[in-house]
């Protein structure tokens, strides 16, 4: 699906094509710098919890 209005311009990007590890994307704001902040999440109560299962990731 393109996206389509005001204030949309540019083409997509994948930035986290072959990021092994990165888990579940969740949600993904805009910071305040500027960047975007993307939170991930693997301990639902499935598994193992792990130090760094759940990140938040910023993208510049």
């Amino acid at each position: 699906m393109r996206l389509a209005g005001a204030g949309v311009s540019g083409q997509p990007t994948a930035v986290l094509t072959g990021t092994a590890g990165v888990g579940r994307l969740r949600a993904a704001v805009n910071a305040p710098d500027g960047s975007v902040w993307i939170l991930t999440n693997n301990t639902d109560g499935r598994g193992r919890p792990r130090a760094g299962d759940d990140r938040v990731l910023a993208l510049p």
